[in-house]
């Protein structure tokens, strides 16, 4: 009998965006060795939102919760081979005027920090998730989003994106309850020329989607997720025939397998650059490990 094929958000959305981009990502799990500072930034900024809110969880004070977040920084210094220095100072002293001037405020419950949760959708697929920060907030539980920006999303872009409103769909439907949802936004973008106010770096909107866009969400992802499990049942081969660039300005030059498809689309040989400059998908195996276990 054939495992239950889990589908997360991140891999809906893979999926929709380019199906080569996909095919290098998912299916063969690869990622770059080295990170585009987008990424890097926003798996730091990340990092230390959990580890202050993990101990936080634990019991720990503000002060101990801060020194925990901390070492997110520290561990990033250690294993840096100097690209990224200017990025951690800069992050490392945002994260702390987000500590001091907006989390030593909060009075919140915490609920849950980045755990694993799995909505079956039918006894074939599952919608898997792992929401950043579950919090009683005023007496509300919210799902919390981190979002690490250049600059503040915009109520059009907060209400067109996906993934919390699915997380409070999936929430629900596991009998969970669940009041709102919550994007805690950091902007990284320091000023040389003055010294920005807490209200120009740090922003939290608010959102109570009702039963209509939830289930509209979640729709989305069971039919994406009927199209990523009829491919996964290829083989490797046929995944690869199927898997069609998108060759699409906004998307091709922001992608982190930019270069590997175009030396593959103009006949180059790619197994060199995957082995030198790519490495296992971590995340992508840990879905896949999860498959294995159900």
């Amino acid at each position: 009998m054939r495992e239950p094929i889990i589908v997360s958000n991140s891999e809906a959305l893979a999926w929709l965006r380019c199906r080569r981009q996909y095919y290098y990502n998912y299916d063969l799990a690869l990622e770059p060795v080295t990170q585009p500072g987008y990424f890097f930034k926003g798996n730091l900024v990340h990092a230390a939102h959990e580890r202050y809110y993990k101990a936080l969880q634990s019991g720990q004070g503000h002060a101990q919760a801060v020194q925990a977040g901390n070492e997110a920084f520290q561990v990033a210094l250690e294993k840096d081979t100097g690209d990224n220095l200017g990025d951690i100072g800069t992050l490392k002293t945002v994260m702390k005027r987000y500590w001091n001037e907006v989390a030593a405020n909060d009075d919140w419950q915490i609920l849950a920090v980045e755990k694993n949760y799995n909505l079956p959708l039918t006894p074939d697929f599952s919608f898997g998730f792992k929401p950043d920060l579950i919090a009683n907030i005023d007496g509300l539980v919210t799902i919390v989003d981190h979002k690490n920006v250049y600059d503040f999303w915009h109520r059009r872009e907060l209400d067109l994106d996906p993934q919390s409103r699915k997380y409070m769909a999936a929430l629900i439907g596991l009998g969970k309850g669940v009041d709102r949802v919550m994007h805690n936004q950091t902007r990284y973008r320091l000023l040389k020329t003055r010294t920005q106010s807490t209200e120009e770096l740090f922003r939290r909107d608010y959102a109570t989607p009702n039963a209509d866009e939830r289930r509209g969400m979640l729709s989305e992802q069971i039919k994406v997720t009927m199209q990523v499990a009829k491919h996964r049942q290829l083989d490797i081969e046929a995944r690869e025939r199927e898997s069609l660039r998108v060759l699409n300005k906004q998307v091709c030059e922001k992608c982190v397998f930019a270069e590997l498809c175009y030396t593959e689309l103009r006949g180059g040989q790619i197994e060199t650059m995957k082995q030198l400059d790519f490495k296992p998908n971590t995340y992508v195996l840990e879905h896949r490990d999860q498959e294995g276990a159900a």
